[in-house]
């Protein structure tokens, strides 16, 4: 089965790119750098399979790394383009994300 990280309406560049699993296996964050976009798949406990749950938008430009704290109620994801570090809270039964807004922002 391919999965795709793309929106269905997107019709710019594609790049996915970073991938992050949650400890127990439940859930599977990438980032897409053609979009924006931040996908979360939940995974089948037995099979493995991927089901979208979420997309959305990475708090800035061009996702570059993501980091999912131990505890997996945090996310962080470093954006490149826009020179920003965003937070974002990880429910604990959905796997869904809600941005916190920008945790970082470099200047330079």
């Amino acid at each position: 089965m391919l999965l795709t990280t793309n929106a269905q309406d997107h019709t710019g560049s594609t790049s996915a790119a970073e991938l992050v699993i949650a400890r127990d296996g439940g859930y599977v964050y990438t980032s897409n750098r053609g979009d924006n976009a931040l996908v979360v798949f939940s995974a089948a406990q037995r099979t493995g399979l991927l089901t979208e749950v979420q997309r959305v938008f990475c708090g800035g430009v061009t996702p570059w790394s993501m980091c999912l704290r131990s505890s997996g109620r945090w996310l962080f994801v470093a954006n490149e383009a826009s020179s920003t570090v965003n937070l974002f809270r990880v429910h604990p039964r959905s796997g869904r994300l809600t941005d916190t807004d920008p945790l970082l922002e470099f200047r330079g």
